[in-house]
């Protein structure tokens, strides 16, 4: 049975199921590495979503409803073309973040973003997949004029502390 993934987006919840397959019919790229193990081939991106804060406080109830059905649809590519969402999250406002600073129990902290800019961190999503040239296109979606990030998570797995 697909694994079911669920992301909750200022209390609207989607939930999608994971496709077995890639893209319909499957890839030659996916094909080609069948016989790999999953843990050399998938790797875990964080898809970061960078935006004008005061965009989305001023949107209307429209426009939210609109920005969420893009996420939804969003979630249902990627499930549709083997991705898998592991996590990922709306963001408060950046006001409300905390910075710290200092060491452990002697700290400095104080209200705000860490960084005074327009465009802040308003949200994440932590994405399995095999194929990021097809995490890119399907993250156009949200992109649209503005601009996504992706990065490769860092696996420690199988480092040995020191």
């Amino acid at each position: 049975m697909p694994a079911l993934a669920a992301l909750s987006i200022s209390g609207v919840v989607l939930s999608i199921r994971a496709s077995p397959g890639r893209h319909a019919g499957g890839s030659a790229r996916s094909q080609r590495h069948a016989r790999v193990p999953e843990e050399i081939r998938v790797t875990t991106y964080a898809v970061l979503l960078p935006g004008d804060e005061s965009v989305w406080e001023n949107a209307t109830p429209e426009q939210r409803r609109a920005a969420y059905d893009r996420h939804g649809r969003f979630a249902a590519l990627l499930a549709e073309r083997g991705h898998r969402v592991v996590g990922g999250a709306e963001l408060t406002h950046s006001r409300e973040a905390l910075v710290v600073r200092g060491d452990l129990d002697r700290v400095t902290v104080t209200q705000g973003p860490y960084a005074e800019t327009v465009e802040q961190l308003t949200g994440f999503y932590l994405v399995r997949s095999d194929d990021v040239e097809d995490l890119a296109r399907v993250c156009g979606l949200l992109a649209g004029s503005d601009a996504v990030e992706i990065r490769a998570c860092v696996d420690h797995a199988g480092e040995v502390a020191s």
